[in-house]
């Protein structure tokens, strides 16, 4: 069996709560609204590509009933997560991280403490702010710790 990355373009365009009630039944990792579709992404686990897309049309499709969508996919693609990843790379889409993986490159222990480094006027400025939080360039966090001088405190998390 594998985890697959299941891409399925809807060819309606859904409200607020809609998308929101797709999101909470798919497990959806990405629900995007246009202004004639919707995109929704989501992992599947399953033998075959044909077992993948089938899996993730059957449970988009059961989302979007739920969801009081009357909605046909008109297009679907799925992709191991090694060939998405893969492909992002190809693309030269630049790597991000938020505060866990801030914690764990400057050896942090809470995330507070990222919380106020990021108030700093040194520290990076975050590239997006997505609800699930703020999310900054892997770069930009690097290199500030090259040049950071940790202040004396608690002891670096390892």
């Amino acid at each position: 069996m594998t985890d697959w990355f299941v891409h399925v373009k809807l060819d309606v365009a859904a409200t607020d709560d809609q998308a929101e009630t797709l999101a909470q039944r798919v497990g959806s990792t990405f629900v995007d609204r246009a202004r004639d579709r919707t995109d929704v992404s989501t992992y599947v686990t399953a033998g075959s590509v044909r077992q993948a897309v089938s899996d993730g049309l059957e449970l988009v499709n059961a989302a979007a009933l739920v969801a009081g969508l009357d909605a046909t996919a008109i297009h679907v693609v799925a992709k191991t997560e090694g060939d998405r990843i893969a492909e992002l790379v190809s693309r030269d889409v630049p790597e991000v991280v938020g505060v866990a993986e801030i914690q764990e490159i400057l050896h942090i222990n809470t995330r507070q403490q990222v919380s106020q480094l990021a108030e700093r006027e040194d520290f990076p400025k975050p590239v997006a702010e997505l609800r699930a939080g703020r999310i900054w360039l892997r770069s930009d966090i690097e290199n500030f710790r090259k040049q950071w001088r940790r202040a004396p405190g608690r002891t670096a998390k390892m």
